[in-house]
């Protein structure tokens, strides 16, 4: 053979390989399979409706996962390259095993974390703020901030930022506990996304009549809608019409601008609930609200998705997600696919999770898909939307907490 030949032979299978490579390369982000569920603690615990997992948009593209640890009275975190193998514990939170959430945003340099927790003492809410530069794993936290002293009840705490910039916080709270229990929904917001903000409280969703007996839980999930609103789903004890079954399901939108709290109408979906019900919501590009609720086995369709058409939530759709009873269940969103799509994960009980997407503004849910797994998720959490191509997600089983994506 000559040299030119053996030249031009190299150089041909030079550029058929670089080419598989390409080829392999494009085909790896079209069609990657769901990943997990992998351990990522084995004594760690997950509250109902929660979010507290996401991926870094920036700089190393790590994972995180939070979970409480009843062993140490903590909240922790833990971080990982893959989402496979994690790191050791790192600091969160003292408080207890009553609610927490986070919420991420990008600053344009690094990006803020937002972590509330229910605190050691009852009724007491913490708020930390931190941050994680572009070389970093770890996240850098302010000192941690009392939102809310101990004395009355507060349950199902969440946090979101509005895209003016500022933290809102919401939980069901007690408002009263003599002559009678009183339960609302309640807001408290930041006047700046700082370390030590200033918290200003508003009743979102008022009580309607007092209890003879007191209440323990009920859930909220708020979302950034545009400017200074932020949607706000629900399930308290508010009693709007009985009293022997208390419980509610809503959603309402506020604005906050950092002085003044303006709340819109309540738009109420269910009265006389003998259980609070999760309800996990997330807005989509048109600032339009979406809540996943997840009933009890006596409704014909357990699990249950509102769709906001129009600006306040008061006008709205319904879709069923599943006629079969569903043990556990959280609702996410990916912003960058086209078109933008929801993701309602969910779980029979026994074993394996399944989910399945919509569209956003046409609501078709397409098929079951199946994430196979041989344990029973009591609980599971979701990221506030797609990071980096995939939405994540925690489950909770007898053996800790799990990492999975989607």
């Amino acid at each position: 053979m000559s040299p030119n030949l053996s030249r031009n032979l190299a150089f041909v299978v030079a550029a058929v390989a670089l080419a598989a490579v390409f080829c392999l390369s494009a085909l790896s982000t079209v069609v990657e399979a769901a990943a997990g569920p992998y351990p990522v603690d084995p004594v760690g615990a997950l509250p109902t409706n929660t979010r507290l997992t996401f991926q870094n948009p920036r700089g190393l593209h790590r994972y995180y996962a939070f979970f409480y640890y009843g062993g140490d009275l903590t909240w922790f975190y833990k971080f990982s390259s893959d989402g496979i193998k994690w790191s050791t514990y790192q600091g969160g939170l003292d408080g207890s095993l009553g609610s927490a959430s986070v919420w991420v945003s990008d600053n344009g340099f690094q990006l803020i974390v937002h972590f509330v927790a229910s605190g050691s003492f009852f009724g007491s809410i913490m708020y930390r703020r931190g941050t994680i530069a572009d070389l970093s794993e770890t996240i850098t936290w302010t000192a941690p901030q009392t939102v809310v002293p101990s004395g009355l009840g507060t349950f199902g705490l969440s946090v979101t930022r509005t895209a003016s910039g500022r933290p809102v916080i919401t939980a069901v709270a007690e408002s009263t506990t003599s002559p009678s229990y009183r339960y609302e929904v309640r807001g408290w917001g930041a006047n700046a996304d700082s370390t030590a903000p200033v918290w200003t409280p508003a009743t979102l969703m008022p009580s309607s009549m007092g209890l003879v007996q007191r209440q323990s839980g009920g859930f909220t999930s708020a979302y950034a809608a545009g400017g200074n609103y932020v949607f706000v789903a629900s399930s308290a004890a508010r009693a709007l019409v009985s009293t022997s079954s208390p419980w509610d399901v809503s959603w309402v939108r506020a604005s906050w601008d950092g002085g003044i709290w303006s709340v819109g109408p309540v738009t109420t979906f269910k009265t006389t609930e003998s259980a609070p019900r999760p309800a996990s919501l997330v807005v989509d590009e048109a600032l339009l609200p979406h809540a996943l609720v997840l009933y009890s086995s006596a409704m014909i369709t357990p699990l249950v998705h509102y769709k906001g058409t129009s600006p306040d939530g008061r006008a709205y759709q319904t879709f069923g997600v599943s006629s079969q009873f569903v043990t556990s269940a959280t609702l996410s969103i990916d912003l960058t696919s086209t078109p933008k799509k929801l993701k309602a994960i969910y779980h029979y009980g026994s074993s394996n999770i399944y989910w399945r997407e919509s569209s956003t503004s046409t609501v078709s849910w397409g098929p079951e898909n199946t994430i196979f797994w041989s344990e029973n998720a009591t609980d599971l959490s979701s990221s506030q939307r797609d990071f980096v191509g995939r939405i994540h997600c925690l489950a909770e089983s007898s053996h800790g907490v799990y990492y999975f994506n989607i």
